[in-house]
């Protein structure tokens, strides 16, 4: 899922709206990890990896995973 209902802003601006996809999972405490899915307009965009309770491993697997991939098509 996105990390964000937008892209990034070049001028970071803390707001309420900006944890909507964030902040369920600090309440449920499901395992969530951010990394970059790539760029538009040079700007990068995040994607959030949610897995199931307990299951941090998982989460971190499919993160690597996904990186290896997207840095293979970058080189």
């Amino acid at each position: 899922m996105p990390t964000m209902l937008t892209t990034a802003l070049k001028i970071v601006d803390l707001s309420v709206g900006m944890n909507t996809n964030t902040s369920p999972f600090n309440a449920t405490g499901h395992p969530a990890f951010t990394i970059t899915a790539g760029f538009l307009d040079g700007l990068p965009v995040g994607m959030m990896i949610v897995g199931r309770m307990f299951d941090e491993l998982t989460v971190l697997q499919v993160a690597r995973a996904y990186e290896k991939i997207r840095d293979a098509k970058l080189i």
